[in-house]
């Protein structure tokens, strides 16, 4: 099971007002991923700057959670939609077959509507704690 991760707008609200504020709904992300054992795939822009990969691979190590298995690939103007498929096809080799994953993130995503959670600019709740567990 995999989980194509968003951070602002998921983890925490879409423009935080401080730093206090940060992953403050990581928690409810735990919560999904104790419940099925999903791994954590990084798609949100923070994979952009090595220094915001390693913050959110150490948040989910602070809680006792799995670091992250990796990031999406960057590929300009496809969306991320794209980035998402493009890691799920360099890595099928890899991954168990009927592998189940969804995508946690505040952006609508047409093309990926049958494993998105999508959740509101604040952040996590817990309804989208239940359909990411169900999807799952």
């Amino acid at each position: 099971r995999l989980i194509f991760l968003d951070v602002d707008g998921v983890l925490h609200d879409a423009a935080p007002a401080s730093d206090a504020e940060m992953f403050c709904w990581l928690p409810l992300l735990a919560e999904i991923i104790e419940r099925t054992g999903a791994g954590v795939v990084l798609s949100s822009s923070w994979r952009e700057w090595p220094k915001a990969v390693a913050s959110v691979s150490a948040a989910l190590v602070t809680r006792g959670l799995p670091p992250l298995l990796g990031c999406t690939p960057s590929l300009l103007f496809k969306g991320r939609d794209a980035e998402i498929g493009a890691w799920l096809l360099a890595n099928e080799a890899s991954l168990a077959p009927g592998c189940r994953w969804i995508a946690i993130d505040d952006m609508l995503m047409p093309t990926l509507q049958a494993h998105l959670v999508r959740t509101r600019p604040s952040g996590l709740r817990e309804t989208d704690v239940l359909k990411a567990v169900d999807l799952l």
